[in-house]
């Protein structure tokens, strides 16, 4: 009789470290789901991010640039610009909206001297909402 508490206890044992390995195994697997999930979706988000370029909200991650002379500037103050309009080297005539995005060391007045002296500038837009928004400016 002695046998049988010991054999008892020794069952226990090895049921209660079955239990335990399963239960192991469980959360083992609960973590490694976890964590293709968070990779999944890292990778979907960086996915979606890709091409927004330094417009940000910008419906199309198409961008155009183009090379020519500039014929009017629209200002909403000293500092801001409104509109641009750009004749380009092959004729065409792109009217260009600031949408209130600042561009460094092109103030309205900057452009308005491109403008006078008739000297060139390249500028970088896209299409949003049926208009081309400005993205860059150099000369």
């Amino acid at each position: 009789m002695t046998r049988t508490p010991c054999l008892t206890l020794r069952k226990a044992a090895e049921n209660s470290q079955r239990e335990f390995s399963s239960d192991f195994k469980t959360i083992t697997n609960s973590k490694r789901l976890f964590s293709t999930l968070l990779s999944l979706a890292a990778a979907l988000c960086a996915i979606a991010s890709c091409g927004s370029g330094d417009a940000g909200d910008e419906a199309s991650s198409y961008k155009t640039t183009v090379s020519g002379r500039i014929v009017d500037v629209q200002a909403e103050s000293f500092l801001d610009l409104d509109t641009l309009t750009v004749a380009a080297d092959d004729g065409r005539r792109y009217l260009l909206e600031a949408r209130g995005r600042q561009h460094a060391g092109f103030l309205p007045s900057h452009l308005r001297e491109h403008m006078v002296s008739g000297g060139p500038v390249t500028v970088t837009f896209h299409e949003e909402d049926g208009a081309l928004v400005l993205d860059s400016i150099t000369d």
